[in-house]
């Protein structure tokens, strides 16, 4: 069978290559490796890229501006936003922020934080207006209550005496200083404008006074000149009367214990006061 002995010789045999196969395969591989490389670096300059458009539109501002231009600066931390109380603030919790009143002149704007309340007596939902404010917040026992008063429009009773508050604050308790204990007078500056700082207690013997709300019958709520509360006293002279802005630690026996926690929620809000004139 000489053709099956030719046809198996043929297909064992070993065949010499082509010259030129080898390094033509060398040739391709190299080229397939230079292919993924380029696509490699392609996707890096396309990622590089689109990050770059990203951090620009980040730092630039909404209309497309960018930063260190004047005016067109990107947003920054401004003052907070401010609340208008109406003229008649109902009682009630007053949220965490920043208010202005206009119904007194000068203009008051503050900031508070959590758990304070306005009205009177701490949630009896009395309605304060017409140069009326006052602002609680509870402590461990009792409360601390921060008010503004206008002179021109909140009544005032001394013993037997009723009419309009003191044209003269200040003087007027010089004059009463044997009714008051420990009556100290200090000169400083509150939400920028010069004040007057009066600290005292009503002696006992004091036929008493008292402000009254307005608007309000003096049966339902107003101040008492207590003789077991310590009077903090902020006088400021303005274009038609005076602004006076007290704190008192109300319904607590122990005014040692809580004195400290009652300045620090006070100071707080003061340190917040701005005074502006009326626009």
């Amino acid at each position: 069978m000489p053709e099956v002995q030719e046809v198996f010789r043929m297909a064992t045999q070993k065949v010499r290559p082509d010259p030129g196969a080898l390094e033509r395969q060398h040739q391709q591989r190299r080229q397939k490796a230079t292919r993924r490389r380029l696509g490699t670096y392609a996707l890096v300059a396309a990622a590089m890229i689109v990050g770059a458009i990203f951090v620009t539109r980040i730092a630039r501002t909404g209309d497309g501006t960018t930063p260190g231009s004047g005016s067109d600066r990107g947003p920054t931390a401004g003052p907070p936003l401010v609340t208008q109380l109406p003229r008649s603030v109902p009682g009630g919790p007053l949220a965490a922020g920043t208010y202005r009143t206009g119904s007194f002149d000068p203009v008051i704007t503050f900031t508070v934080g959590e758990a304070w309340w306005v009205g009177w007596d701490h949630g009896d939902g009395v309605e304060l207006s017409n140069g009326a404010l006052s602002l609680e917040k509870e402590l461990e026992t009792g409360f601390v209550r921060l008010s503004f008063w206008d002179t021109t429009t909140v009544p005032f009773t001394y013993g037997m005496e009723q009419g309009k508050a003191p044209s003269d604050f200040v003087a007027f308790m010089r004059d009463h200083s044997s009714d008051v204990q420990s009556l100290t007078v200090e000169e400083l500056e509150l939400g920028g404008v010069p004040a007057t700082l009066l600290d005292f207690k009503v002696g006992v013997s004091n036929p008493g006074f008292s402000i009254g709300l307005p608007g309000i019958s003096p049966n339902v709520a107003g101040f008492v000149f207590a003789p077991e509360e310590s009077q903090h006293w902020y006088v400021l002279d303005t274009d038609d009367g005076q602004l006076l802005i007290n704190w008192t630690i109300e319904d607590t026996s122990d005014d040692a214990s809580t004195r400290p926690t009652a300045e620090a929620a006070i100071e707080d809000v003061l340190a917040t006061l701005q005074l502006a004139e009326r626009p």
